[in-house]
């Protein structure tokens, strides 16, 4: 007999950049027992943007519903895989690396933090983890680097977003503000750079309102533009060709500088 309890998840607050979780959840979480029976697939096939989780691989039977869900999504635009390595729900990274090479062949969109990509492709360097994730066919790699900002890469261009300057009350849901905006920019269209940069103002705007978490509030309209204006970030875009000649056979990127940079023998400067 399963008793679906209540999860509890403690955090710990060390800012700017330590909020480790607890969590309470043997010997099993009811999201963890979604079988592929309880799935509504017609709905599956009809979102317009799915968004999963790589914990949801680290148990059955919600291993084998996301499975499912891949299999019924057919690769379909949008198909977000969320990186979301946690230790603790794996008996080690290899199990769930060996995972994640089969749900990396059938999503389009991949999202993760420097180890979390160390995880899926082996790889902690920003541009080498974004040109990895490339190779499994995604269309969009998006690399969060925390201090460091955000790095997003298509086959045709490479944005890097730096952070926005602001003094942390608590990381707590800045990773869920980031991809629900992303998943509205994604929805929205346009410029891929003005998607993440608003995906990373969203995470570090909840990081300094600790109200805005506990109440579940979401800024709105002209709140977020507001927001926005009063933090401008700089960020860069430019072109992304994977050299195919790297000895390793993974393929680098190579930063293509605009007219007036090669004019002059330069190149774009990298973040590492």
């Amino acid at each position: 007999l399963f008793f679906a309890t209540t999860v509890d998840v403690p955090c710990e607050i060390f800012p700017p950049d330590n909020f480790p979780l607890w969590f309470y959840r043997k010997p099993s979480a009811p999201d963890m027992q979604v079988k592929p029976s309880d799935i509504d697939f017609d709905a599956v096939r009809g979102t317009r943007l799915m968004w999963l989780s790589v914990t949801g691989l680290s148990e059955e039977p919600s291993r084998e519903s996301h499975f499912a869900v891949l299999d019924a999504l057919a690769r379909k635009q949008f198909t977000v895989l969320d990186l979301d390595y946690r230790p603790m729900f794996w008996s080690d990274r290899a199990a769930a690396t060996a995972e994640l090479e089969w749900a990396l062949e059938h999503v389009t969109v991949a999202v993760g933090n420097l180890d979390e990509c160390y995880t899926a492709v082996g790889e902690r360097d920003p541009h080498r983890a974004a040109a990895a994730l490339l190779e499994r066919g995604l269309d969009l790699a998006v690399v969060k680097q925390g201090p460091l900002g955000v790095l997003a890469a298509t086959r045709d261009e490479v944005v890097e977003v730096p952070p926005v300057p602001v003094e942390v009350v608590n990381g707590l849901g800045a990773g869920d503000a980031f991809g629900g905006a992303l998943c509205a920019g994604l929805l929205a269209g346009g410029p891929l750079v003005d998607t993440i940069r608003f995906a990373n103002a969203a995470g570090a705007r909840l990081s300094i309102v600790l109200e805005d978490y506990l109440t579940g509030h979401v800024p709105r309209g002209g709140q977020r533009s507001s927001w926005l204006r009063r933090h401008p970030i700089a960020p860069q875009v430019h072109e992304h060709q994977p050299d195919r000649d790297d000895e390793h056979g993974r393929g680098r990127d190579r930063d293509v500088a605009p007219p007036a940079a090669r004019a002059a023998g330069g190149v774009l400067p990298r973040r590492v």
